[in-house]
């Protein structure tokens, strides 16, 4: 016997409760593409899907995962897709409709299993089982430490609050000759994005930038000043600095900050006082570094190995407090 198709005018409720062998001819009780919007205000159709992309990812591949994140600091969104060991930044934020291609690839590695992600504080972290979590800020996010140094006083000026906050009622302030400013980012960036108040420089100067190498300064290669007017007057407009990335900076502690550091110095003495309102970094999606929290923490546990005696002597007592009367002595200490 052949199928036969009966209609079925939905006339009435929803009622996902009662059985609905003992439902009134025409209500519902359940049914795909369709939600429930009250057990007295009847049902309603779901809107469906949409096809956002016509060109599959990585040769038809499935995606494993997909992701939103947006920086809290500066509202960046994106949309990602954890396809093929990659992941994708979506060109449209949300995709196009019936766009061509999803987006580009972030250049990171990841693993075959669905992926998880969260956002701790302004960053973006990726994990799958697979290795270390990815991190990411987004395009540009805030720098992790700003300092001028001031060479009349020979001391680091903090001002990661007034670079970093957002706020166009705070900001450093550069000037002297020998002044240099040190940035501390929390990967190795490619580039630094200033925003300057109404205070900019007016006399042609040059700007130089250096990354912390093996245990000293190296000039980067490739500078580009996007902050440059009129040739040579560098930090005279808003703009981003850029420069080649490298695999060979390093981390450093600056004023109890612990990061990758650049830092940048002038030719000469800038025109005056110079409003650096806000600073960015550029930096690339990559495996997560470790990194010095800034606090001293005591140590858990200290002996000291008394050669004559052929002994270990228990010294946490003298070196986990602050009292100078109690000191572990080692005068008599040999290699």
């Amino acid at each position: 016997m052949p199928n036969q198709i009966f209609a079925e005018p939905f006339l009435g409720k929803y009622d996902g409760v009662t059985p609905p062998t003992l439902l009134e001819k025409g209500w519902v009780s359940n049914g795909k593409n369709m939600r429930k919007v009250s057990r007295f205000g009847g049902w309603k159709p779901r809107k469906g899907c949409l096809i956002h992309n016509t060109t599959a990812l990585e040769g038809g591949v499935a995606v494993k995962s997909l992701h939103q994140y947006t920086n809290p600091k500066q509202s960046d969104y994106h949309f990602l897709a954890q396809v093929n060991l990659k992941l994708y930044d979506s060109t449209g934020d949300p995709p196009t409709v019936s766009g061509t291609t999803f987006g580009s690839s972030l250049g990171v590695t990841v693993g075959a299993t669905p992926g998880f992600s969260c956002v701790v504080g302004e960053y973006w972290i990726y994990a799958d089982g697979s290795g270390i979590p990815i991190f990411w800020g987004g395009d540009n996010p805030y720098i992790l430490g700003f300092f001028s140094y001031d060479n009349s006083e020979a001391a680091y000026v903090d001002f990661t609050r007034e670079a970093g906050d957002g706020r166009s009622t705070t900001a450093t302030v550069l000037g002297d000759t020998n002044d240099k400013i040190y940035v501390l980012t929390t990967e190795r960036c490619e580039g630094l994005v200033f925003d300057l108040g109404s205070n900019v420089n007016s006399t042609a100067r040059t700007m130089t930038v250096k990354a912390w190498r093996s245990g000293a300064w190296a000039a980067v290669s490739g500078l580009d000043d996007g902050t440059k007017t009129g040739g040579d007057t560098t930090l005279g407009q808003d703009g981003t600095v850029t420069w080649t990335r490298s695999t060979s900076d390093t981390m450093r502690i600056i004023g109890n900050v612990m990061g990758y550091a650049y830092e940048i110095s002038f030719s000469e003495a800038l025109s005056g006082s110079v409003d650096v309102i806000s600073c960015k970094s550029k930096q690339d999606p990559t495996p997560m570094t470790n990194k010095w929290s800034g606090f001293y923490e005591w140590v858990a546990g200290c002996r000291f190995y008394d050669q004559s005696a052929v002994e270990y002597q228990e010294s946490i007592g003298k070196v986990g407090n602050e009292a100078t009367s109690q000191y572990l002595d080692i005068s008599s200490a040999t290699t």
